[in-house]
Formats: C-alpha cells, structure tokens, sequence
C-alpha cells in the first residue's frame, strides 16, 4: 500500500492522466459522453450481477458461513496455500489476456494504427487504475478484518478488483480479433474464468468473504466499462500531424 507522503503525488500523477484522457476522447459533448458510458457500465451484467449476488448474501447472513466452508473444505484447490497461491496465477493470466486482446485486435476507425490503440490503451488503463484506486479508499475507510485476522484490509478484495478490470479489457477487444465468433466467444469466457477463479482462491485462501470479491467485481466492471466507453468510437477531436516544408504542424481536427 502506498505509504501517506507518496499518496498525493499519485493523485497528482493520475489526474493529469485523465485530464489528458478526456481531451483525446473528444472533448465535445463531453457530458452526453459521460452519462452514456456510466449508464452503459451499470446495465452490464457483469456490474449488477455482482452486486444483486452480494446484496442477497448480506440480506440472508450467509457471508461468514459460505467463507468459513470454502476456507474448511478447500473444493477446488485442495488447500488455503494452493488457493492463494492460484489466485496470484490466475490474476497474471488476467492481465496478460488485456494486454494481448488489446494488441491483436483489428482498428476500428480509419486512423492511423498506433493512435488507436494508444488510446484503446489509456481507456483500459484508467478504467484498471480508478477501480483499484477506489478499492484502495473503500479497505481504508472500512477496515473490514480479513476471514484469517491477518488484518483490516478485507473489503473490497483488491485481488478480484484487479482480475474483474482486466477481464472486462480483454471482453471489450475481444470483439476485435481477426477470428471466428466461436473463438472470440472462448476468449471471453476463458478470460472471465480467469477472473472467476481469482476471486473464488481467494474466498478458499480465507483472506476474503464472497461479498468482498463481488463488489469488488462490480467496481471492476464499471470502472472499466465507463473508461472503455468513454474512449470508444467516435472521438470529436483528432491531432493531426502535417509537413510544411521543413517545418511539422501539429493541427487539432475537429470532427463533427
């Protein structure tokens, strides 16, 4: 975690990046943009799925109950350490799956290649940084002890918060891929495996409770989904470089 002297410098650091953010996803009728894409995050059913199925096992008081069995009996891992232990693994497979959807995809707009996708790259970037950001804010200010009392830091788990984000990447370009619907439709399940599978070791590691890990999807989900959407097809403003002479013009372009 970072420590209170270096926490202002990130936030320093990340709105700057956002700020930039929001001026290369088109800063005219940015506010439509803004309620579009949240609208959009929250009807995604990998956002309120998560939270129904958290609100119902805080509603029946079945939390500690399902963790205390999942951490007992070990069903799908065998053991607490091999739990743990495949959540970091299924985590990095997470994230490898975003980096490469969003390598291999195909463009979507006539642009030049690399514009694209540093700009597909900065929304699935953000999305990734504010949900963690914002599962960082929600363990300190809840202090929730972990199943295992190792510490306060239960609430939301960061684990599934770092999984659910990266997966949602790699759905959203999975859309992409110069290949057959059946393969896209594979990718996008074994991505949300992965994902899945994170959150679940961590539930049989006995460092979380199953509410911990389901918001902790939702919030990946939406934060992603938003910047994702927020980014996307069609971008109101463009830098276009041009050759005058000897002389390289940057121009802002304006599409309307």
């Amino acid at each position: 975690m970072a420590s209170s002297h270096n926490r202002p410098c990130h936030v320093l650091v990340r709105g700057i990046f956002l700020s930039l953010l929001l001026i290369l996803s088109g800063c005219s009728g940015l506010l439509p943009r803004i309620q579009d894409a949240a609208v959009d995050a929250a009807r995604d059913p990998w956002t309120w799925v998560p939270l129904a199925g958290a609100g119902a096992i805080a509603l029946t008081g079945t939390d500690h109950e399902i963790s205390d069995w999942a951490e007992a009996r070990t069903p799908l891992y065998g053991s607490n350490e091999n739990a743990l232990e495949a959540s970091d693994t299924f985590r990095e497979a997470s994230r490898a799956s975003a980096q490469l959807t969003l390598l291999v995809a195909s463009k979507r707009g006539d642009g030049h290649w690399l514009k694209e996708k540093s700009i597909d790259a900065a929304g699935g970037f953000a999305g990734v940084m504010a949900a963690k950001d914002l599962t960082g804010m929600l363990k300190r200010t809840t202090q929730r002890p972990r199943p295992d009392g190792s510490n306060d830091e239960s609430f939301p788990s960061a684990h599934a918060t770092d999984a659910f984000a990266n997966a949602t990447v790699a759905r959203y370009f999975a859309n992409g891929l110069p290949l057959g619907k059946p393969v896209r439709g594979g990718v996008k399940w074994a991505t949300s495996g992965f994902a899945v599978a994170t959150a679940w070791a961590r539930v049989e590691g006995g460092v979380h409770y199953p509410t911990d890990v389901l918001v902790g999807a939702a919030i990946a989900n939406f934060s992603s989904r938003f910047f994702l959407g927020l980014t996307e097809e069609p971008r109101s403003w463009w830098f276009k470089p041009r050759r005058d002479g000897d002389a390289i013009i940057i121009e802002m372009e304006k599409e309307f």
